[in-house]
């Protein structure tokens, strides 16, 4: 069994395509942490029985964690997926953002239970939506996806020119990717990868 977490304050177009593509996949469940009410959101998945939608106010935030709202995002963030981590049925959890989609080449079920027991964590490497000059995709699958380059500045400066400072390894958001986590492993959750 798989699923996700994520904490969200985008549009409703953007975290309903999130979803229903993850429960495409066959996530098994979907933590979504909204970090203000958002009723269309919460009225179009309210009734699914696999997406678990919860509101961060501020009594949220004194029940569950026992602390004030944290001002930083990615201590929000990091709470919220560690609190799913250490209360889910999942064997394995990816903590991901609303606007970040997974697109596995086979059944990620069926390619999770190869992993060997041994194993505690997988490295996904992200790709990085390019916008070609002509024409724009009509779907946000369609186009060009970059992905890291080799480290070697020359290589950068070689396909970006002027632009290679401003890319880290070819991209010009993280480098580290997203890491799905065997639960009951004693875990703490990253952004990026679990820490023991």
């Amino acid at each position: 069994r798989w699923g996700l977490v994520t904490m969200a304050d985008e549009p409703a177009q953007l975290v309903l395509a999130f979803i229903g593509h993850h429960l495409d996949l066959g996530a098994d469940a979907i933590h979504l942490f909204l970090d203000q009410p958002q009723p269309d959101i919460q009225a179009a998945l309210g009734d699914l029985s696999n997406c678990n939608v919860i509101v961060t106010d501020d009594a949220y935030w004194q029940e569950v964690h026992g602390c004030a709202r944290p001002g930083a995002q990615t201590r929000r963030q990091e709470l919220n997926a560690n609190h799913v981590y250490e209360t889910c049925d999942l064997d394995w959890l990816v903590h991901m953002d609303a606007d970040e989609f997974l697109i596995p080449k086979g059944n990620l079920r069926t390619e999770l239970g190869y992993v060997p027991e041994g194993i505690g964590y997988l490295l996904m490497p992200t790709l990085e939506r390019a916008w070609p000059a002509d024409p724009f995709p009509d779907q946000i699958f369609a186009g060009a996806f970059r992905a890291q380059l080799p480290g070697r500045l020359s290589v950068q400066r070689h396909v970006f020119s002027n632009r290679a400072p401003f890319t880290l390894r070819g991209l010009s958001g993280h480098v580290r990717g997203k890491s799905f986590a065997r639960t009951k492993q004693g875990y703490r959750m990253g952004m990026h990868r679990p820490m023991p």
